[in-house]
């Protein structure tokens, strides 16, 4: 027959196994909560099986994890905008257009150049009776034509010290001639072409005889015009 202690101590033991075993049961909220979440860690097993395995089922997966952290997402996405905005723009080089070749500029035009008057010559340039003789002198006759040596404008026509009267013709390119000791002026402005008429042969100002003085300015230097009508084709 047992004793009391051992039948007590049996009760406790049997006392103490259930009461474990309430703990260990779970509650409602713990069933309630297990129930939930299952089905979502076997969608993402399921999931990361067919990512695994297909192209399509990866991009699924991918759409689904942006459901999930779409926050983590944007940001990500506005990284590296702001990256993209500060690397320069990269054109193909098929799409760069050069810019049309500049038109050639044209030539300048062609002067025809001539014997101012004629006669021979009676002075050459260089010095002469102790100074300078800036031209050449051609002795025409009196009242002979004194024909524009090339194109160019009328810059002056009038009085002048020692050349009595004084036509000056600016070429394009800024050669000038000049008239001196005219009887008359036939033109005294405007343009005129090689070969016209700008006056008639005399005697004014510093003059012996009747005769053309005739002189060559290049960039406002008096030239000698005999080499520099020979390298135009006139010759004296």
């Amino acid at each position: 027959m047992p004793s009391p202690l051992s039948a007590l101590s049996r009760t406790r033991g049997l006392s103490g196994l259930r009461a474990s075993l309430r703990r260990l049961r779970p509650s409602a909220s713990q069933i309630k909560a297990t129930i939930l979440v299952t089905p979502a860690f076997i969608a993402m097993a399921v999931f990361g099986a067919m990512a695994s395995h297909s192209p399509a089922a990866a991009v699924t997966a991918s759409a689904s994890a942006a459901d999930i952290t779409p926050h983590l997402l944007v940001r990500h996405a506005d990284r590296a905008a702001s990256r993209s905005a500060l690397r320069p723009a990269v054109v193909p080089a098929a799409t760069v257009v050069k810019p049309p070749a500049p038109a050639p500029a044209p030539p300048p035009p062609v002067h025809h150049w001539v014997l101012p008057a004629d006669g021979p010559l009676s002075s050459p340039f260089g010095m002469r009776w102790g100074r300078m003789h800036d031209g050449i002198d051609l002795a025409a006759p009196y009242g002979a034509p004194i024909r524009a040596a090339t194109d160019g404008t009328i810059m002056y026509a009038g009085p002048e010290a020692g050349y009595g009267t004084l036509i000056l013709v600016r070429d394009y390119d800024g050669t000038v001639t000049a008239y001196g000791h005219m009887s008359r002026y036939v033109r005294t402005s405007g343009p005129v072409h090689a070969g016209d008429v700008i006056a008639l042969v005399g005697a004014a100002g510093d003059a012996t005889g009747a005769h053309l003085h005739f002189e060559v300015r290049v960039n406002g230097v008096k030239v000698d015009p005999i080499p520099f009508l020979a390298q135009r084709g006139v010759r004296i």
